[in-house]
Parts: structure tokens; C-alpha cells; sequence
């Protein structure tokens, strides 16, 4: 999967774009709520994605990334499904 054809995740609701290809950035509040929703810290998933910490915090405060970062974001994502519901 790359970057810029990355699908939004299972714990996203239809309609929601957790990443915009033409800025490179993530949404803030739908990246946290995609990593928290999955029993993740963004230390703990920063470690997961073998990403640096900086770099997951830099997503976190919608600051462009690096592609191999957003790739191992959505890898990271994409391996452990939601462990808490979502409100609806």
C-alpha cells in the first residue's frame, strides 16, 4: 500500500480521510483516534511502526511526514483491529 492510495482504516467511519496525499499531512484528531482505538500510547505505537517517536509526533500535530513514515503508519495500523468501540 502507498502513501498517497492508502486506504482509510476499518476504525475510520465512511466518508473520513485520515491522510491527504496532496500535503502529505494526517488528521490530527483521526490519527490519534485510529492509534487509540487500537489500546495504543503514541509512544507504544511509534515503537510498533519503527518509527521514530518524533516522526509519529510530527503526524500527531499534522506536520507533513516522509512517505516511508506514512507507509509504516498505515502498516501499523492496518495489523491490529480496534479493541475499543467506537461511539455512534
Amino acid at each position: 500500500m502507498s502513501a498517497t492510495s492508502a486506504q482509510v482504516p476499518a476504525s475510520m467511519p465512511p466518508g473520513t480521510s485520515l491522510w491527504h496525499p496532496a500535503t502529505g499531512q494526517f488528521d490530527p484528531p483521526r490519527l490519534r483516534l485510529a492509534i487509540v482505538v487500537r489500546g495504543w500510547t503514541p509512544d507504544d505505537f511509534a515503537r510498533e511502526a519503527e518509527c521514530g517517536r518524533t516522526s509519529v509526533y510530527k503526524a500527531l500535530q499534522g506536520k507533513g511526514v516522509r512517505d516511508a513514515t506514512a507507509i509504516a503508519i498505515f502498516r501499523t495500523l492496518a495489523r491490529r483491529e480496534p479493541q475499543l468501540p467506537l461511539a455512534g
